[in-house]
């Protein structure tokens, strides 16, 4: 499956991590999907998640939240599944591979699910798409890495990801 994350969707993945920086962040992403490929408009990071050093949990309106987005100007889209991220603790690095709890969130909801690696960048890194099939890059004095997983006959499977970076 080959995931495009729009500039708006990435940069908001990205921001929402290096705000919750050394906890997770949580969040939606909205688009549209097909049997081989997404498209992610839009992410939308919970701002009242309960944030941890390696867990985050959604909010417990969340689902009036999602009550709400038919009446929002993305009423056309999807809810795709979502985002979060591993921040790193220190010199330990964590990559955006899923845990055993995020493969079992991505199984039960059919969804996809980007994870965001962040850390504090030691040399300046050029946004691009990767080989890996991953995004990474510098921001501001943090380096991210972005990897994309959806479910496929009940296994976990990895995404390419691809992305404008026309900032």
């Amino acid at each position: 499956m080959n995931i495009y994350l729009e500039r708006e969707a990435r940069l908001i993945i990205v921001f929402a991590s290096i705000e919750a920086h050394a906890r997770e962040t949580l969040g939606l992403l909205l688009g549209y999907r097909t049997a081989k490929e997404a498209i992610v408009k839009l992410a939308i990071p919970y701002q009242t998640s309960k944030r941890k050093f390696s867990e985050v949990e959604p909010p417990r309106k969340e689902s009036q939240l999602v009550k709400t987005l038919p009446d929002l100007p993305t009423a056309h889209m999807d809810i795709l599944g979502g985002f979060h991220s591993h921040p790193s603790w220190g010199e330990k690095w964590y990559e955006p591979v899923p845990t055993e709890s995020d493969k079992e969130w991505i199984i039960k909801n059919k969804g996809i699910e980007v994870i965001v690696a962040l850390k504090k960048a030691k040399k300046y890194v050029e946004p691009g798409v990767r080989q890996s099939g991953e995004v990474s890059g510098s921001v501001g004095p943090y380096y991210y890495k972005i990897a994309g997983y959806y479910e496929d006959d009940g296994e976990v499977k990895k995404a390419t990801l691809t992305t404008a970076f026309d900032y």
